[in-house]
């Protein structure tokens, strides 16, 4: 299921920001601490299971294990702290709106069959999560959660949940340390699916060395020429694990989106194109819409060209995120695939 549009009240340093008529494919652009990766953050938000946790699960994207007062309240602004706000809309006509505050409640006692315990402090810090979504045809419903320190753990939340009758939007996001490590559960289903030969196709196109790739229990394998035992996949270094990674998060959101950070770190430009030409229609084929950030030229000037190139090219858009200097609103400037490429040709800067 498709986001077609996303609103973005406010969330982090990112205020004001409408994203509309959204392709199957979005490249985000822009200067360093732009707001890219917080848009990407955003469709995790839309995309939740309607509970506060999605909220928490953005600050592991960054690589911040712990779940402190502190570390939550980094994910609403500096000027008006309190609260998170978005809405969108899906491609069945779905409508969705959700809306986090920070805020601190006195007198409150934590249930015991939440983790609460006697002596606990009358003033507590919760995160509350309103939600209201509208199925086509229906009328709109509005669902509350709440998130509470649990005392008795350090870096605890514990997580109040309810259940609502939209379903969540199968998703994933894959940070830039993500670009180096590979889940085996989401392998599987790449082996599954029986696209195993298609990952071997793209994996021999950077390295025409490797034979096979295999799983051994949890173990990654790769068969290469010239070895008489598969090695580990992590020894081919970090560019077999840049494509198996992306492949096997498609492979695992059937029907979803994936938002990948930095697609472009640990690749060779050489193996942008390649990338690109196994990447794209592999999720065009499982309607995987994709959300996807780079700084990088050649990323950008293989994309354009693979997408000119392939007979059934999934619909796409190059997005250039730049601050106002004056304002700091973020301004939007889209690009066609056409239109991108021809302004790499003629030497303009669009990163």
């Amino acid at each position: 299921m498709a986001i077609r549009s996303i609103t973005i009240e406010t969330l982090r340093g990112v205020r004001g920001v409408t994203l509309e008529s959204l392709p199957e494919v979005v490249l985000f652009g822009g200067r360093n601490n732009c707001g890219k990766t917080t848009l990407l953050e955003a469709f995790l938000l839309l995309a939740g299971h309607y509970s506060a946790k999605p909220l928490f699960e953005i600050n592991r994207c960054r690589l911040v294990s712990s779940q402190t007062m502190e570390m939550m309240e980094l994910l609403f602004d500096g000027k008006d702290r309190d609260f998170v706000s978005l809405r969108g809309e899906m491609e069945t006509g779905e409508r969705r709106e959700c809306r986090y505050r920070f805020q601190v409640r006195e007198h409150y006692e934590l249930p015991t069959a939440m983790g609460g315990a006697p002596g606990l402090s009358p003033t507590v810090n919760e995160v509350m999560a309103l939600f209201t979504g509208q199925l086509p045809g229906h009328p709109a419903e509005t669902r509350q959660f709440a998130a509470y320190p649990n005392p008795s753990q350090d870096d605890r939340w514990v997580i109040e949940q309810t259940a609502w009758g939209a379903l969540p939007i199968p998703h994933t996001f894959v940070p830039v340390a993500a670009l180096e490590t590979v889940d085996a559960e989401f392998l599987r289903e790449v082996f599954k699916q029986g696209e195993d030969a298609t990952l071997l196709e793209a994996l021999r196109s950077v390295d025409a060395r490797i034979e096979a790739v295999m799983m051994d229990k949890d173990r990654i394998l790769a068969k290469v020429e010239g070895r008489k035992r598969p090695l580990p996949i992590q020894v081919l270094g970090s560019g077999m694990l840049h494509f198996i990674t992306l492949f096997s998060a498609v492979a695992c959101c059937k029907g979803g989106f994936v938002c990948i950070d930095e697609i472009g770190n640990g690749l060779h430009y050489s193996a942008c194109q390649v990338l690109w030409n196994t990447l794209l229609p592999y999720a065009k084929k499982y309607h995987v819409q994709l959300f996807i950030t780079t700084h990088r030229v050649d990323v950008l000037r293989s994309f354009a060209e693979t997408l000119l190139a392939l007979r059934d090219a999934p619909s796409a858009a190059y997005i250039n995120l730049i601050r106002a200097p004056e304002t700091g609103a973020l301004e939007q400037y889209r690009y066609s695939p056409e239109k991108l490429l021809g302004a790499l040709e003629a030497g303009m800067e669009v990163r």
